[in-house]
Order: C-alpha cells, then sequence, then structure tokens
C-alpha cells in the first residue's frame, strides 16, 4: 500500500519528537544521581563524635558523707576538637571545684545528682552525668520519751493517721471493709463523727489542711478529700505510688510510701514538686509511715519499730530518733501487725499524742532531752 506523501511527514516528524524526549530523559537521570551521590558523599564526610568527656570519679552510686570534698576526676576523649571550658552542676545548680574538688557540705540527703558540661571549639556542647549518694556526718542521737498523760484507745481502730484540731483528735484507720475517717472527744474517748471508705478501699495516712482533711489509700492511688466539718466528700485525686503517711509542708503536703522517699504534694491538684530522701548516717531509712509536722519538722514512723525519726525537712537528713518501746503494749492479737503507728500534734496547747494500730492507749509525750 502506497502512503501519501504528506502522512509519511507527519510519521517521521513523531518518531523524531520521540528520540528526542528518550534521548532527554536519558542524560537527565544520571546528572540527578550524580548529584544525589554527592549529596550522599557529604552527610558521609560530616564528623561523628562521642562525647568530649567521662567522668572516671566519683564513681556512679558512691556513697560519701555530708562535709566530704568530692574529686571530680574526668577522662578527655581524643578527637580533633578541644575544649574551650568546663561547667559544673549539682543538682542542676552551678558550683566551682577548688582543687579539683567538691564540697557536699550543702548536698541533700541520699541521691544528689553531678552533671559536668564542656564547651567544645566547634561549638559543640557535652554533657555527663553521675550521682552519688550521701549520708549523714554524725550519728543522730537517740532519745527515749516520758509519758505525760494516757487516753484510752479503741482495740478494734487500725490507726494509719491521727490528727489533733480544736480539742478533738480525728483518726484515719485501715484494713479492707473498716476503714474510717472518725472525729473523736479524746477525753470521753467517744465517736463524735465518721465516715465509711469504700469497702474495696484500704484507708491510710490524714492531714488537715485549708480545713479540709485529706485522706490516703494504701494500693488503690486514691486520695479523698473531706470537708472538716460535715465529712461529706469534696474531690478525689489519683497518684501513682502507693499512699503510707501524709503532713503538711508549708502551703504544701509531703506523703510517704513505704520506702526512704517523701513526696512534697500540691494540694490542688495533688500533683507532685518535689521529692526528699531520708537517710541517716548508715544509708536510707525505709518503711516510712505516718507523718506529722511539729515545730518546724517531720515526724515519721518506721513502720514495723518502736522508732519515730525527726527529720530536716529542708536536707531529708534525720536530726533525732525516739525510741518508743517503753510505750508498747504488753500483749496484742499480732504483735507483728499491731505496731506503734499515728502521730498528732496540739499545736495550741504544743502536745504531742502518740498511739499504735489497734492499741488499747494513746500517750501524750515529751522527749527527755
Amino acid at each position: 500500500m502506497r502512503v501519501p506523501l504528506q502522512r509519511l511527514l507527519q510519521y517521521s516528524f513523531t518518531i523524531v519528537v520521540l528520540l528526542f524526549i528518550v534521548s532527554a530523559c536519558t542524560e537527565t537521570t544520571p546528572k540527578d544521581t550524580v548529584q544525589h551521590n554527592e549529596h550522599k558523599s557529604s552527610i558521609k564526610k560530616r564528623a561523628s563524635y562521642q562525647t568530649k568527656i567521662d567522668i572516671v570519679k566519683p564513681k556512679v552510686g558512691s556513697v560519701i558523707t555530708r562535709g566530704d570534698s568530692i574529686l571530680i576526676e574526668l577522662k578527655i576523649i581524643k578527637d580533633d576538637r578541644k575544649i574551650d571550658s568546663l561547667e559544673y552542676f549539682v543538682n542542676n545548680t552551678k558550683v566551682t571545684l577548688h582543687n579539683n574538688k567538691i564540697s557536699s557540705q550543702d548536698f541533700k540527703s541520699g541521691r544528689n545528682i553531678i552533671t559536668v558540661k564542656s564547651y567544645n571549639n566547634n561549638n559543640s556542647t557535652d554533657k555527663v552525668v553521675t550521682h552519688v549518694i550521701t549520708v549523714l556526718d554524725h550519728i543522730p542521737p537517740t532519745h527515749k520519751v516520758k509519758i505525760i498523760n494516757k487516753f484510752e484507745h479503741n482495740v478494734t481502730a487500725y490507726t494509719q493517721g491521727l490528727i489533733f484540731e480544736n480539742n478533738y483528735l480525728y483518726e484515719g484507720t485501715g484494713q479492707y471493709g473498716e476503714s474510717m475517717l472518725k472525729k473523736i472527744d479524746l477525753e470521753k474517748n467517744s465517736l463524735i463523727q465518721s465516715y465509711n471508705l469504700p469497702k474495696e478501699v484500704f484507708g491510710e495516712g490524714i492531714v488537715l489542711h485549708n480545713k479540709k482533711i485529706y485522706q490516703l489509700s494504701w494500693r488503690s492511688q486514691r486520695a479523698f478529700v473531706y470537708d472538716l466539718k460535715s465529712f461529706s466528700l469534696l474531690h478525689e485525686f489519683q497518684y501513682e505510688t502507693e499512699g503510707w503517711g501524709i503532713t503538711n509542708y508549708g502551703e504544701n503536703l509531703i506523703m510517704s510510701d513505704g520506702t526512704q522517699n517523701l513526696y512534697i504534694i500540691e494540694p490542688e491538684s495533688f500533683s507532685v514538686l518535689d521529692k526528699l530522701q531520708v537517710t541517716d548516717n548508715i544509708g536510707p531509712i525505709h518503711n516510712l509511715n505516718e507523718l506529722e509536722w511539729i515545730n518546724g519538722k517531720i515526724w515519721a514512723n518506721v513502720y514495723l519499730s518502736n522508732t519515730i525519726v525527726i527529720i530536716d525537712p529542708k536536707t531529708g537528713f534525720v536530726e533525732k530518733k525516739l525510741d518508743l518501746t517503753d510505750l508498747v503494749p504488753s500483749t496484742f492479737a499480732n504483735a507483728n501487725d499491731n505496731v506503734l503507728n499515728g502521730i498528732a500534734y496540739d499545736k495550741e496547747a504544743d502536745k504531742i499524742y502518740v498511739t499504735g494500730k489497734r492499741w488499747p492507749i494513746l500517750y501524750e509525750i515529751k522527749i527527755i532531752e
């Protein structure tokens, strides 16, 4: 079949255009590939550095005595950078070294974080961290107590927290199905008012704050807030740890969870603001239980012992210990469980009250200095 000349020219033009497009694509692709490879090559050439410094001393978790000087020994990693300057921090506060040492005189009890930063000549910054455990620099004195008065105490009350306010004793009790908040006439040992917690809740410590009573629970992670006068439930808060004891801490609250830790709590949200670790000259004080704020100090029952520790709220160090062995009743239903627990302070009369779980007696005491 013969093709007209005009149509033949059209076919030829189309073929030429297609060949041009294929040629153009073939040339462009290698250029793009070369540019991409060059970009990858430039990435590979960028320097990748280790941390310029490492802390050799003190080793992580080293136990030191408050007041000791701590030697800071660094290992400098060799690379093409130089260190322009170093900065040192303790618990995020900048400190100055003297003869490569830091004084621990102002360290708080327990864990203290030491941070070293290097500022390098290529505008990079490196940071390394270690921590030390600080214990007290002396043995805290142990005191006996004198019994000033005795009051009858309900032997069914598994005491978890005590408050004294306006001549009334407020008591928080524990055990599933038995947990309560109670208002008691101390002189008559008579129940004035009470509130029963849900049966699935094991009640714990209580505190009075801004005309409201806060009551913890053991493992339910629930805090209950009541109106002081009516005992009506106003709020519930959640928290992440166990609840043991609670007391005032200035404008805030402070809570124990059975460890050496005390948590500073913002009362309107029940959020954790900070944490104290409690130690003496040996190490952490575990099983911190019922708490009371007395004359600017934190008093804490140590669970399963006859000891109350008196704690500096600024540092967490134990200042004194009280031995209450002489107050323990001679017989219990269960001596392993019915232990010393419960501290209340009458601020107006400067009187201190203590008792225990299911104890028949509540004592007014004074420290024998």
